[in-house]
């Protein structure tokens, strides 16, 4: 009985040395192929490197930035390296902190700044691969925001992925065959929708080979968003729309009523504000004017020629004119206009009440 309790608690701690000794001869393996500052001897020069898309943050359309949510991932093999999990105690991944081991030297051009970088642990796997960059990252990416159909707008923004101080003679970075099917692209499987852009899928990566001037890999990923325009269609196009019909309705307001000037100011008022707040949304770009900000200027011209309209119609029927118009400006003015614009029986009847008419 005493002899089965002594063996039950040395058990453990056996397995424990056991597993330590395995780690410890597993180490030494790793290390004759694994180096810290340059890449392996014994490297078959291909790094594969793959960006995944996990949340749009936000767009900040002034300042053409797209602030990104990525994940990106560069594994290489080592075939020289493989060990069989059996003869290290059925041990199948080591993990270590990181820059343990040698990292490619990677960039992306376009990122302006990192706002938060969060870096998992380097892993070797025992069929010989070894993940040696793992990093979550909210990056500031530059890209060129073109407003002219706002609120409808799309973009294309370029994600560019290459080598900095290597070259192709150090290694090559290529796009793991087994990621996707087919054309290359980004994996979208954890990404989060956001609310206010729409994520164009799918993510395209387009690879371009060293050349003789640059003799670096080159992987673009192109990401294409879209605004959502319903917020937009609802504070500024829908009330545009309106105040573009009320604006008309001045031409239709009695000269006795006295609000035809100051109903032609309110509309101009609430158009120069739609046009302030559209200058607060899109960037400041002489390259790029929406054409909804057109329309606002064209609505604030018009309503500015009603209102002259109004001044000029107002002072002719408290004070009359001293001089009558020339008689074809007459004809012209009271037989064709009056009908196109439907005022022909208003007319006749301010003649009817002794003012002159037409010869």
């Amino acid at each position: 009985m005493i002899l089965s309790l002594t063996f039950l608690i040395l058990i453990p701690g056996v397995l424990a040395i056991t597993l330590v000794e395995h780690e410890k001869a597993l180490n030494k393996h790793i290390e004759k192929y694994l180096t810290r500052n340059s890449p392996p001897e014994v490297f078959n020069k291909t790094v594969y490197c793959v960006l995944d898309l996990y949340q749009i943050l936000s767009v900040e359309e002034k300042n053409n930035i797209v602030n990104l949510k990525l994940w990106i991932t560069c594994f290489y093999d080592i075939l020289q390296m493989a060990w069989k999990p059996e003869n290290y105690g059925g041990i199948k991944t080591m993990t270590f902190q990181k820059d343990t081991f040698w990292i490619p030297d990677l960039d992306i051009p376009s990122m302006l700044k990192k706002e938060y970088e969060s870096s998992t642990l380097q892993s070797v796997y025992y069929y010989g691969s070894v993940t040696s960059i793992a990093t979550l990252v909210n990056a500031k990416v530059s890209c060129q925001i073109d407003v002219t159909k706002f609120p409808h707008d799309q973009h294309a923004c370029e994600l560019p992925l290459r080598q900095v101080t290597n070259d192709v003679s150090d290694f090559r970075m290529k796009f793991p065959p087994f990621a996707t099917e087919g054309k290359p692209q980004m994996d979208l499987a954890f990404y989060t929708k956001h609310d206010q852009w729409e994520l164009i899928e799918p993510v395209l990566l387009y690879v371009h080979p060293p050349t003789d001037h640059d003799s670096k890999d080159l992987h673009i990923y192109l990401i294409r968003i879209r605004r959502v325009p319903e917020f937009f269609n609802r504070i500024l196009i829908y009330p545009t729309l309106v105040l573009f019909i009320l604006s008309t309705l001045s031409f239709y307001l009695p000269f006795e009523s006295g609000e035809k000037v100051g109903f032609s100011i309110t509309i101009l008022l609430a158009q120069i504000v739609s046009l302030l707040v559209l200058s607060d949304t899109v960037p400041s770009s002489s390259l790029h004017f929406p054409v909804f900000g057109t329309f606002v200027l064209i609505n604030i011209v018009f309503v500015g020629f009603t209102l002259v309209e109004s001044v000029i119609t107002l002072n002719l029927y408290y004070k009359g004119i001293s001089n009558s118009p020339p008689l074809c400006l007459r004809k012209l003015l009271y037989t064709r206009i009056v009908w196109l614009v439907g005022m022909y029986n208003y007319f006749n009847n301010f003649y009817i009440r002794g003012r002159e008419s037409p010869k």
